[in-house]
């Protein structure tokens, strides 16, 4: 799926590109609104807000895709050492270890395993 796909389905019934311009993050102008639509955008979907724009709290960390990078099928693309999340071409999310052979085609997306900081007290 698409960012763009995401936008729409975030919106749902809601989404017109046709009257409304969305942000290639999904925020739109609240101006462009009526007060009665944005009052259902609140209830329906749900939003956070910023200054004048708003979008569905659904999207946020669509900026940074939650931190996951997509993979495309090109060999050795991954640049990084250590353990790894994985989401197979299931949707599955699983751990694949530094050593382990990943073989391509068969994850989507991949994000790195971040050691914990030790405890402050």
């Amino acid at each position: 799926m698409t960012k763009q796909e995401k936008i729409k389905e975030a919106y749902g019934r809601f989404y017109k590109p046709n009257i409304h311009h969305y942000s290639i993050n999904g925020w739109v102008n609240l101006n462009e609104w009526t007060e009665d639509e944005v009052g259902k955008l609140i209830d329906e979907i749900g939003m956070e807000f910023r200054e004048h724009s708003a979008r569905p709290k659904s999207l946020q960390g669509i900026e940074t895709n939650n931190g996951w990078n997509v993979l495309k099928g090109i060999k050795n693309e991954i640049q990084h050492d250590g353990d790894i999340w994985i989401v197979n071409k299931h949707g599955g999310i699983e751990l694949w270890l530094e050593h382990q052979f990943l073989p391509i085609g068969y994850a989507t997306h991949w994000k790195p395993v971040i050691e914990p900081k030790p405890p402050i007290y």
